[in-house]
């Protein structure tokens, strides 16, 4: 979660607690970038928890809920010593958690060794402090909106983003004045939202899913921009060898049963029958 900071911002760049959308015509020597992954410092705040990447690889092997889950649990190592630290700045931003942007950036980089299956390492996020994301991205990777008030945040999200992409969104918080970093996943059939910072997974293909996110995420006290910094190709579901599904079963052969012999009588005769 995220607050303001009254320090000024450049204007390439949105900073976590703010949805002032730059104008980029007035930041042209800023190069455009594809993606916001290639910003120079992208990783910066992140750090590598090396020893949990073996489970990370089991976890990938259970299927992508259970990968995202995992990923969403451990992220955010710091957030009680965070949490400690921001608490002198809590009157002027409103929130002892401020490194949501950091968080949505190790998870993005988690999802990325997962969709490539070379999970090698495991990012975390390692400062506990407010990031930002430049916008100067290319169109095709980057979009921005007014949040529509009769529609559901989970419902604008899923009209607006693109099938098996993974992203990076900038959200209101429900009745706050500052917005909130979480990274989209949409996975075949299957959509989530993973929130790095607080440890949450989201399943928006279900009914429950998407009422939980819509109850904190929304319409707020701001500018209510929706911002999605597309990133790159979801991770897959795992591909089911059904060649495998019969292991440790015995196929039985059995005849056909005998075929049912219908005979027919007059209706005459059965009503004498039954006299």
């Amino acid at each position: 979660m995220l607050g303001f900071n009254p320090s000024p911002t450049p204007l390439h760049q949105t900073r976590d607690d703010d949805f002032e959308i730059a104008d980029l015509s007035l930041s042209q020597q800023e190069p455009m970038l594809d993606k916001i992954t290639d910003a120079p410092g992208f990783e910066d705040g992140l750090g590598r928890e090396t020893y949990r990447t073996a489970e990370f690889r089991s976890k990938s092997e259970q299927g992508i809920g259970a990968s995202l889950d995992f990923i969403a649990k451990h992220t955010n190592p710091h957030q009680i010593k965070g949490m400690l630290s921001n608490a002198w700045s809590y009157f002027s931003s409103g929130t002892l958690n401020q490194n949501c942007v950091i968080c949505s950036k190790a998870v993005e980089k988690n999802l990325a060794a997962l969709e490539s299956g070379q999970i090698d390492d495991f990012w975390v996020a390692e400062s506990t402090g407010q990031g930002g994301l430049p916008q100067n991205v290319a169109a095709e990777n980057y979009s921005s909106f007014s949040l529509e008030q009769t529609t559901p945040l989970s419902e604008q999200l899923l009209s607006r983003s693109h099938p098996d992409s993974r992203n990076i969104i900038m959200v209101p918080v429900k009745g706050k004045g500052f917005s909130h970093a979480m990274n989209l996943v949409r996975s075949g059939e299957n959509t989530f939202v993973v929130d790095g910072q607080f440890g949450l997974t989201y399943h928006l293909d279900s009914a429950k899913g998407r009422q939980d996110f819509d109850k904190y995420y929304g319409l707020g006290k701001g500018a209510n921009i929706v911002q999605i910094y597309r990133t790159g190709n979801a991770p897959l579901p795992p591909q089911v060898d059904e060649s495998r599904l019969l292991d440790g079963w015995e196929v039985i052969e059995s005849e056909p049963a005998s075929p049912t012999v219908r005979q027919f009588a007059p209706l005459q005769i059965i009503e004498d029958h039954f006299r």
